[in-house]
Formats: structure tokens, sequence, C-alpha cells
């Protein structure tokens, strides 16, 4: 009877609702792994979320499923709730979100083999007084799962100092999912107040690894997790470097090139990377992987005194390299440069509501924050997912420059 009853159990769970969902942490047995690879190749939503679940049902122990269950079902009638007052997390608002173009290379290492892993189709770096976050989304892929759904880096920084906590990693598990786990020190680092040639080195909480942080050169940070005891205690995440280089020390940034290798416990898939990102203006992403592709030719029809005429292609002095062409000044002090195949996300330096005139959006961005100054962005028929991005040019410049902006 009991385990007609487990049975029971776990098949309530597999087919109830999803509002709620558990994580199991125990090993995953042989069948649990099989209906992960058929999760990964249906090409049903629904059934994915079922499959998903049964493995969930065949990892959890029964107990704490039948407790989900119970929490689940509604109150019987007549039976009295004491109202709960509703808490909200209130998000700490970001310094500054990036959007890249992605070149390089992804792979996994599990024991001797070695798995490429496909290109992000959107690339982020996000930076709060909490946390820094780098995060590589994976491009969708229609009648099958995504490959990951996100991997990345994150230190949390979630101290008056703004030193590093806490050290993740988010690494694909090749099953259309992703795996996070890190290491907290014992003692904040110093992170990004790093002097030159300055490192600093803390014990994990539970003492079995050590974080060292270090800034090699003005541009280069590098975060090492290396075991204490050798042999290594059994871990998630035994061995780790990541270096990370930026186009300038403070944000917002150029480029960002990023070498990363790992070392996890046997059966587990490590990360490796080597690329780099090249950095849009904040405020823009991408529509589209790479920004080379469907490139048009763009005409401005007016243009202020003191600029010249002609369109240069790639980008100028004052802006972004992932610019598609630029208009600049005969004394180089004013530039105006055009992205192609982007479009605002909301993101960067807390920019105020967009305006609309005639088909011309404008958002502002603080001339402080050493970005763009204004950014324009087309909603027509031919000039969709254009934006313009002005340097040293007042708003109304701006606007009549993109009013006059035709394709050929």
């Amino acid at each position: 009877m009991g385990v007609l009853r487990d049975a029971c159990v776990r098949l309530r769970y597999v087919f109830g609702s999803g509002r709620h969902t558990l994580f199991g942490t125990s090993s995953q047995p042989r069948s649990a792994r099989l209906l992960l690879q058929v999760a990964y190749w249906s090409p049903s939503a629904r059934v994915r979320r079922r499959l998903l679940r049964a493995v969930w049902a065949l990892t959890i122990p029964v107990d704490l499923l039948a407790e989900s269950l119970a929490f689940q079902r509604a109150p019987a009638a007549g039976h009295h709730q004491p109202g709960r007052p509703r808490q909200f997390r209130v998000a700490s608002p970001s310094i500054n979100q990036q959007c890249a173009d992605f070149e390089g290379a992804l792979w996994t290492v599990r024991g001797r083999r070695r798995r490429r892993v496909s290109e992000p189709g959107r690339c982020t770096i996000t930076v709060k007084t909490t946390e820094t976050d780098i995060r590589l989304f994976a491009r969708r892929r229609r009648h099958r799962a995504d490959a990951y759904p996100s991997i990345g880096w994150r230190l949390d920084t979630d101290n008056p100092d703004r030193h590093l906590a806490r050290f993740s990693v988010s690494v694909p598990t090749g099953a259309g999912g992703n795996s996070t786990g890190g290491v907290t020190a014992a003692v904040p680092l110093k992170l990004f107040d790093l002097d030159i040639g300055e490192s600093d080195t803390s014990l994990t909480t539970d003492g079995t690894a050590s974080i060292t942080t270090t800034r090699g050169d003005p541009a280069t940070l590098e975060v090492t997790v290396a075991p204490v005891d050798s042999p290594p205690v059994r871990r998630w995440l035994r061995t780790a470097t990541l270096e990370v280089t930026f186009d300038r020390w403070e944000p917002p940034w150029q480029e960002v090139h990023i070498d990363y290798t790992s070392g996890h416990e046997p059966g587990q898939s490590a990360l490796g990377a080597s690329f780099r990102l090249m950095m849009l203006p904040a405020g823009l992403s991408r529509t589209q992987a790479q920004s080379g592709s469907n490139r048009r030719r763009f005409h401005a029809d007016w243009l202020p005194a003191g600029f010249s005429v002609q369109v240069l292609p790639g980008s100028s002095p004052l802006g972004y390299r992932t610019a598609a062409c630029h208009w600049i000044s005969k004394d180089g002090n004013s530039s105006v440069e055009l992205y192609d195949s982007v479009v605002s996300n909301g993101g960067g330096y807390m920019p105020e509501p967009a305006t609309s005139d005639s088909g011309v959006y404008l958002r502002r961005l603080p001339a402080a924050a050493g970005g763009p100054i204004v950014t324009v962005t087309h909603e027509s028929s031919r000039l969709d997912r254009v934006a313009l991005v002005g340097y040293n040019i007042d708003d109304e410049t701006l606007t009549r420059i993109a009013a006059s902006l035709r394709v050929t």
C-alpha cells in the first residue's frame, strides 16, 4: 500500500497545477535523465512542462511532494484562513545596463569530452549597487527547447562597501536547462575599488576553498576560486578563473573581453569561455544576434551647418564601435551615429519617458553619464528598428535629422 500511495502522490504532482514548483537537489535517476532528453526535443510547451514536473516528481521525496500538494489544495468550506499582509519586493534601480554583440566561443567540459555551446542571441551587462551581472541569453529556436535559458556570471556586492560577497556562475546542462551555483566569501573582498597591482583573498564560508580578486593592470579584473585541501573536497564548483578586461575601467564600456575556465565535481559539466562583447549605447538592444546582417544604406536630406553631407561607415571617434554609419561635423566636436537592427529596451541611466512626434520617438539620457545624449527611434514601415544617437547635438536638431532620414 505504501508503494501505491507514493505513486499516487507523484502522479498528482505531475498532473497538478503549475503555479507552485519545487526544486530537488538529490541525484537524478536514469529515468529522470531520459525524461529530460525527451523534454528537450518535444515541440509542445505543455508536454515539456509535464515532463519536467515528472522529473521533479522522481527526484523529490514523497513527503515534500505531499506537503506541496496540501499547500496548493483549496481550504475546506467554512474554514477561516487568517489574512496576511501582502509583501512587495522592490528591485534596486540599475546604475547601468548595456547590451552587446557577441564575438567568440563557449564550450562545456565533462571529463575528457569537450562540447561546443551555441552562441547567445542576446548579451547584457547590468551594474547595480547590489550586483554586477554578465548574462548571455540563448537564441530561441522553433519546434525545440532552447539550448539553455541563460548562462553567465554574477558578482554580488550587497554590502555598504560594494565588496564581493558571493560569486555565482550559470552553466548549461545540455538538456534545455541550466544549473547555477557559486561560493560565498566569509569576509567580503575588494572588487572594483582595488588599486592597480592589488589583490584580496578570503576563505569561503565553509572553509573548503579560497576566493581571490586581483587587478593586474588598469583595465583587468580577475576572480579566482581554488580549493584549500588536497585532494579537493567534493563540491559543485571546485575551481574557477574569471578574467574580465574592460575598455575603460568605468562604465559605460566600449568593449568587454572575458576569459573563463572552471572545474566541477565529477559528472558535472564545467563551463569555458573566451569572447568579447561589443557594447551598444545604454538603452538600445539588438533585434538579432549579429549586427552585420540586413545592412541598409541610409541618407539624411537635412544636416545642420558645419556637418559633412557624406555618410561615413562605422562609428565616429565620439561614439560606440557598433554603429552602422555616422555623420560628423567638420571640426570633429559633434556627431550623429546610426544604429541598425536595434530597439529601445528602456535600460540605461534612468531614461525619461519617451515622447513621439510624427513617428519619431525621443529618449533622453543624462550627458553626465558619458553615454549618448539623445536617442531617436523610427517606427515607420521603412525605417523600423533604427536609432540615431547624437553627441553635442540638441534635441530639436537631432529630431529634424531623424525626420529627414531615408533608405536607398
